[in-house]
């Protein structure tokens, strides 16, 4: 695994590796296999360099667990295969802010990072002395150039969040139509909570109410059972 200082950073960029990912699970249809069979089917050595810094990079960003001799397919790294568009694009991001150093530089520098700022940031903060600079920084900047973009979406739903609570809920009340006697749908979003119902419907809203006390219902028994079993243990 390649180091900047005290920070590891994978090899590979995030699309190259899960391309290879792909290979290996739609050949094998497994979510795990030994190194010399994963090289076998990516048509490479099980003892060569490149092979070691690939199932280095998948393991860097969550995509796989190693061990055993053996290599896993992670949760990750199934959404990052087969996920609809959206999980497919919160999971790579998360992939990628997996690697710290990355994450770091994304945060400071943003996703558009140039070469000269990721130069600026390793001398400060790995520490990096002119002559490892000079060999680590294109590297570096090789695969975050990649892999920089997918922090953006991650910075995105942080500002969302920030917005939602700072003004709350937003509630869009329905607007009667008087020349067609019809009314529009109301409309309640907060975070990933999405409500609407037909204007005037008791039954619709009654079934609303009873549906969200059920899950605050079920929330609350499971906090329950969960102090109970503490307080058992500790008798």
């Amino acid at each position: 695994m390649p180091k900047a200082g005290s920070y590891e950073y994978p090899r590979f960029d995030v699309d190259f590796v899960l391309d290879k990912l792909r290979k290996f699970h739609e050949m094998l249809k497994e979510d795990e296999a030994t190194r010399p069979v994963l090289a076998d089917t990516l048509g490479m050595s099980s003892k060569g360099g490149a092979f070691a810094h690939l199932v280095a990079s998948m393991e860097k960003y969550g995509l796989v667990e190693t061990g055993g001799g053996k290599i896993i397919l992670t949760d990750l790294g199934k959404t990052c295969l087969y996920g609809d568009e959206s999980e497919r694009e919160a999971a790579v991001a998360k992939a990628v802010a997996n690697v710290e150093l990355f994450r770091e530089i994304g945060s400071i520098h943003g996703p558009d990072a140039k070469e000269d700022s990721i130069r600026a940031f390793l001398r400060q903060k790995a520490q990096l002395d002119p002559a490892e600079a000079q060999q680590t920084v294109p590297q570096v900047f090789k695969v975050y150039r990649k892999v920089g973009r997918y922090l953006s979406t991650i910075q995105e739903n942080k500002q969302t969040t920030k917005e939602i609570g700072e003004r709350g809920p937003r509630i869009e009340s329905p607007k009667e139509d008087l020349g067609h006697q019809k009314a529009e749908i109301l409309k309640i979003q907060f975070g990933d909570l999405y409500i609407q119902l037909p204007p005037n419907d008791e039954q619709a809203i009654s079934l609303a109410i009873q549906a969200l006390q059920l899950m605050r219902d079920r929330k609350t028994t499971g906090k329950n059972a969960t102090t109970s079993n503490t307080s058992d243990t500790k008798v």
